[in-house]
């Protein structure tokens, strides 16, 4: 297994916990990717062939990228509000959220209930009565893993199925540099069990709709390379998804454009929605965007972070970029 925080609590006691409860919640950060959804789904699973009742709390419906993942959804689920209320006698689990803020409407429910907190992010705020972080996990997923095979829990190919979209999701399908054996070895376990990687690349990277391809050529029309500081940045504004008929999840990915042109450390998205600009951090080697996104009240993984700023577009690319530039001296190698 991974190693886990100082601030962690051991894995007996996330076993006394579940062990403890027969009702769950489990909700995952806002907006969520492959590998919240993944886990999420995943440790439903898990605990439902437990016996236990299992309830999975979104904020709004699935996205067209991941409506392959409700298509095969074998929980209840329902969508979080800010009146809503749960039962006393239920426990939750909150998945791949590093600060309780990133749970939405769900950071309500924090107050009078007990929360196990599971996450690899390493600016996690350990927010739970009991946590379990482990930053050195390629994902969340990969810590559900670890704790099914801790617990001698059964993984069947479905439950199988959702953690490889886990997994897969936050390694860029094993391109990132949190691929390691371990997570080489975790794959091949899944496939093991009839998983098949190749549907699963489709239905993450392989099915693009129009608007989601002109969508990246708006972005790519707005590209900037400060070539001298190995930085590269995109924007979109609103009236881009009034016009191509998009939605604000259409952007998932698009940040990867910037990060991964020749001789970039950084590629970075502004995203200007209703009542914010939403950033999208990811470098390739040396700088840890996770730091950047912090000076505005974000963060993330040293590779790949974010943060919601409340300016109009341009101030707020001034802001951040100047702000790259100056942390970019720091460390650039």
């Amino acid at each position: 297994m991974k190693k886990i925080t100082n601030k962690s609590n051991n894995i007996s006691q996330v076993a006394k916990y579940i062990a403890a409860w027969d009702s769950f919640i489990l909700i995952g950060h806002e907006d969520p990717d492959g590998d919240c959804l993944g886990s999420v789904f995943s440790l439903g699973l898990l605990l439902k062939n437990l016996d236990k009742k299992v309830k999975v709390g979104l904020y709004k419906p699935l996205n067209n990228k991941y409506s392959f993942i409700k298509n095969n959804l074998e929980l209840d689920y329902f969508i979080v509000e800010e009146t809503t209320e749960i039962k006393e006698d239920t426990a939750i689990i909150a998945l791949d959220s590093s600060d309780s803020e990133r749970l939405g409407p769900a950071k309500n429910l924090l107050q009078n209930h007990k929360i196990l907190n599971i996450d690899h992010h390493i600016d996690n705020k350990h927010f739970g009565d009991i946590n379990y972080v482990s930053p050195d996990s390629a994902a969340t997923g990969q810590i559900i893993y670890d704790i099914a095979d801790y617990m001698s829990w059964d993984i069947n190919k479905t439950i199988a199925y959702y953690l490889a979209v886990a997994v897969l999701a936050d390694t860029g399908f094993l391109r990132y540099s949190n691929t390691d054996r371990s997570v080489i070895q975790m794959i091949d376990q899944l496939m093991a069990k009839g998983v098949n990687i190749y549907e699963i690349n489709r239905d993450l990277y392989g099915k693009e709709k129009p608007k989601n391809l002109k969508l990246i050529g708006r972005a790519l029309n707005n590209l900037t390379i400060l070539e001298d500081e190995k930085i590269a940045y995109l924007y979109l504004e609103k009236k881009d998804y009034e016009e191509l008929d998009a939605n604000f999840e259409d952007k998932e990915g698009i940040v990867n454009y910037a990060r991964d042109i020749d001789n970039i450390e950084v590629g970075i998205l502004f995203n200007e929605e209703d009542d914010r600009v939403k950033v999208s951090l990811r470098s390739n080697d040396y700088y840890p965007v996770n730091k950047l996104a912090a000076e505005f009240g974000g963060g993330g993984h040293p590779k790949a972070a974010g943060c919601g700023i409340n300016l109009d577009l341009k101030t707020a690319i001034e802001q951040v970029i100047s702000k790259a530039i100056e942390l970019n001296k720091e460390y650039r190698r």
